[in-house]
């Protein structure tokens, strides 16, 4: 605005001079005309000069006259020009003000527009913050139709279940997104955690409660079809087959709520507990009714045993009298020890098998790279059961305390099994010790099979069951070998085979028969029985021979237990040779052969010596004084010159020596008439030395008395 007044006051200020310079010129103008200068040759300055001042002064005398009769209007005109200044100022100062406020607006225009600028980019980030905070909410919150899936849908139905488990996934990973630490600390997706939490918990509830019916409502359908149609085993493949298919919701719980999941595992093992104490139980009862055990031969006897007794019956207890009196009743149709392989071919592959499902149903043990969410890409692979998840021996777990709970909770699951098999073991021995031989065979192959896996719990119980049956095994022996010693050999025994040497070729064949080709640490247990009876036996033997030497028996005495060792060590060797494969057995074998071998030559000098003793002792002297002398010299003796020979000869006639030998013959027939294959052997033997006795006479009858006849 000062610019325009200053600018209009210069135009009017030029505009003035401009006027002024045209009025000078007119004065000027008119001033020369009226000093009527026609020329300027005749200019006089001078008068010039006295004009000019002569207007000068008429001029000057006017303005004095013009101001004073001027002067009350000027001061009007000053008057009004004070006031008209006064409004300039007030109207400058109102200006000023003006300025002021514009100057204040404008810095306000500028600060609203400075606000409004930060307000839209407040509004923007707000609205990309609730964009964000919608993703994020959207992460942690799980969808309503995946929530009624989670809630409402059923279990039972194989679509369904599938539905489930892609529900539960998409739960799981809402639990498991991870933020930083700005949106953790937000309340908003705190309170959506919180929400999805509890969603979380009430599946984890309602799983746990499902499963829980399912497992008594599966053992309790199977224990009622089983006692309405009178099966004593179960099909436990279709209700594993039936439970298989809740692995995903066992695998949820062990991942979201570990407390329900061990809680579910104790459900699971009481409930299948009542399969197996049910199953056992009746297998116990009726085991007796398949084999062809008619009675205890502790108490009885049997052929292969050295002694039996009684007492031992009064020991056992009520339970196992009560299975042992259903012997009676028992069928003779199967062997024990095949029944036997039966009952543990039944029971140790169960709790293989269920250990293995356990830990595959429960997820113990199994590859901690497998989470809930890989489970649920490979679902229908996850759901079925082999039978290689069933049977397949499984890696020792290095996690202790998995090992710790899976014992335990196969412990209450197989509660009774220790017990029955500890009473099984405890009534063989009772009734016939052998059997404790294809107990323990079975028994070690299944704990080879078993050491250095998983089956801890399995090969625990069958460690000590081995123990036990072993020991009752060399108790049984310790009392075999006792009878043995408690044997005596007295002179009234003649001939036959001793009690002691007639049980143990049947004991062999039937040990051996149960052992098969078995390399098991049980053969090296039975072997070592084997050594002990037979070095008994032997000793047994061989110490009576010796007291009946020191006792200075006559001829008749050492010819009586010539008969008893050598039909004792045939029958041993001839019992046992069958088994030579066996090195203890062939060692023994071995020295009674020598035995018997020496022992019936000793008995055929003796027999044969009643009908030639004469003779023998005449061409006895010969022999021996061939050693000192040449033969031709021999006739120059006169206990052996010819005529001897023919008075020697004379004392021997044929008929004689036929009735000699017929004596002879009744006497051997008399010693062995009892063992019908040693009666032959020894009178080939017999007649065999009768003919080298003869050879050995003409021989030296040749060589001594030329052509004497």
């Amino acid at each position: 605005m000062d610019s325009t007044n200053t600018s209009t006051t210069n135009v009017s200020t030029a505009a003035s001079k401009i006027n002024n310079e045209r009025e000078g010129g007119n004065l000027i103008t008119d001033l020369i005309n009226n000093l009527q200068i026609e020329n300027e040759d005749n200019f006089d300055r001078w008068k010039l000069e006295e004009v000019l001042l002569k207007e000068l002064s008429s001029l000057e005398t006017a303005n004095i006259d013009a101001v004073v009769t001027t002067d009350s209007q000027v001061n009007q005109i000053l008057n009004g020009v004070d006031k008209t200044l006064e409004a300039l100022d007030l109207v400058d100062s109102w200006l000023t003000v003006y300025k002021t406020e514009l100057d204040g607006l404008s810095d306000d225009i500028f600060q609203i527009q400075t606000l409004n600028e930060m307000l839209q980019v407040q509004s923007k980030n707000q609205l990309d913050l609730l964009k964000e905070l919608e993703l994020v909410l959207g992460k942690t919150a799980v969808p309503n139709d995946l929530s009624d899936v989670l809630g409402k849908a059923h279990f039972d139905s194989e679509a369904e279940m599938k539905s489930i488990m892609l529900a539960a996934a998409s739960l799981q990973r809402c639990l498991k997104t991870k933020y930083d630490d700005g949106t953790a600390s937000m309340k908003a997706v705190n309170e959506q955690i919180d929400l999805t939490s509890l969603q979380s918990s009430n599946f984890s509830t309602r799983c746990f409660e499902y499963l829980k019916v399912m497992f008594a409502f599966q053992v309790d359908t199977s224990l009622n079809g089983a006692a309405k149609g009178g099966k004593l085993r179960i099909d436990m493949k279709s209700i594993k087959q039936e439970l298989c298919k809740y692995r995903g919701l066992t695998l949820w719980l062990k991942e979201m709520d570990p407390r329900r999941h061990a809680e579910l595992q104790v459900s699971y093992t009481g409930a299948i507990s009542k399969i197996y104490s049910s199953e056992y139980r009746h297998l116990a009862q009726t085991f007796q009714s398949l084999a062809s055990i008619r009675k205890s031969v502790r108490s009885e006897g049997a052929d292969y045993l050295f002694s039996h007794d009684s007492s031992n019956r009064s020991k056992l207890g009520p339970s196992l009298h009560k299975r042992s009196n259903s012997d009676l009743a028992s069928d003779n149709r199967t062997p024990p020890e095949i029944v036997i392989g039966q009952v543990l071919n039944i029971v140790i592959p169960d709790v293989i098998k269920e250990q293995n499902f356990f830990c595959l149903l429960f997820h113990i043990g199994l590859n901690p790279d497998s989470d809930f969410q890989t489970f649920v890409d490979n679902l229908a692979e996850n759901t079925t059961l082999s039978d290689s998840d069933l049977f397949d021996l499984k890696n020792i777990s290095k996690d202790i305390r998995i090992r710790k709970k899976l014992s335990e909770n196969m412990t209450r699951m197989f509660d009774i099994l220790p017990q029955e098999l500890a009473e099984l073991s405890e009534m063989l021995n009772h009734q016939d010790p052998t059997l404790l031989i294809p107990l323990l065979t079975k028994l070690e192959l299944f704990l080879e099979k078993t050491q250095d896996t998983n089956q801890e719990f399995l090969f625990s119980i069958l460690q000590s069951l081995v123990k036990r049956s072993r020991d009752q095994f060399d108790l049984f022996i310790e009392e075999q070998v006792r009878a043995i010693k408690d044997s005596h050999l007295t002179v009234k025994k003649r001939s036959g085979i001793l009690s002691f040497f007639r049980p143990f070729p049947v004991l062999l064949g039937r040990l051996e028969n149960f052992l098969g080709n078995s390399q098991t640490q049980i053969r090296d247990q039975v072997n070592k029985a084997y050594k002990k009876i037979i070095l008994v036996m032997f000793e047994n033997l061989e110490a009576s021979a010796r007291a009946s030497e020191a006792g200075g028996h006559d001829e008749k005495e050492q010819l009586n237990l010539h008969v008893i060792t050598l039909e004792n060590m045939h029958h041993f060797y001839s019992e046992t040779r069958g088994f030579n494969k066996n090195p203890i057995i062939s060692q023994f074998n071995k020295q009674s052969k020598e035995a018997y071998e020496h022992h019936l030559n000793l008995y055929t000098q003796n027999i044969i010596n009643r009908p030639l003793k004469r003779l023998q002792e005449f061409f006895d002297g010969i022999e021996s004084l061939l050693k000192s002398t040449s033969a031709e010299e021999v006739t120059y003796h006169v206990s052996y010159n010819k005529q001897s020979l023919k008075s020697i000869i004379k004392t021997h006639p044929a008929e004689d020596i036929r009735k000699g030998i017929h004596n002879m013959y009744k006497r051997v027939l008399k010693h062995m008439g009892e063992e019908e294959r040693l009666l032959q052997v020894v009178w080939r033997n017999i007649q065999q030395s009768f003919l080298d006795e003869y050879t050995r006479y003409t021989k030296l009858i040749a060589t001594c008395y030329g052509e004497s006849n």
